[in-house]
């Protein structure tokens, strides 16, 4: 079953696919590599060792990628728990890495409703770059035309208050209004 983007499960998920398609990616290679040494009795100055060579470039890049998502850990069952418990009425997102120019932020859970965008970073970071973050997300939210406070947290028990706050507050919410919002989210993200 595919887990995609925002969904619990995704880093989890995206090791093992990368890893199979890495996997892949260096036996396309050696199979064009050992086939024009078999063709040409065991010399390699061939049109297919040249393949294979090029070949081995995607799949060197595709290493990157699975380092990258190595890097980050899942959120743990307790906390997906604990936040989709507690975000009854609300859209949710889980496992989001946002990127900018200067910055990178890991962020666990994302809670959404018609107002905020409201968030948990599970990492050791400081407000500084919480902050930056934060104007990143509304800057990129605004330019489609949603209007959204965005806050993150670096403190789970004010998180967790925050969105049961929230979850009171918006029984009637649709989230199907949220799709554009969690579009945006899944666009600016890795």
């Amino acid at each position: 079953m595919k887990v995609g983007k925002g969904d619990f499960g995704y880093i989890r998920y995206q090791r093992k696919i990368r890893i199979l398609k890495t996997a892949a990616l260096f036996v396309l290679p050696a199979a064009l590599f050992i086939a024009g040494l078999i063709m040409n009795g065991g010399d390699r100055k061939n049109i297919l060792t040249l393949l294979a060579i090029v070949g081995v470039i995607p799949a060197c890049m595709s290493v990157v990628s699975v380092v990258m998502v190595f890097l980050r850990s899942s959120v743990s069952e307790e906390l997906y728990n604990d936040v989709h418990s507690r975000s009854q009425h609300l859209s949710d997102m889980y496992e989001v890495f946002f990127t900018t120019h200067d910055q990178n932020l890991y962020v666990s859970a994302l809670v959404i409703d018609d107002d905020y965008v409201t968030g948990y970073s599970e990492d050791n970071v400081d407000a500084g770059v919480l902050n930056v973050m934060e104007k990143h997300i509304s800057s990129c939210l605004r330019v489609e035309n949603m209007k959204r406070k965005v806050k993150i947290f670096s403190d789970r028990k004010h998180f967790l208050d925050r969105v049961e706050e929230m979850d009171k507050k918006n029984t009637d919410h649709d989230k199907s209004n949220d799709s554009t919002v969690i579009g945006v989210i899944k666009a600016i993200s890795v």
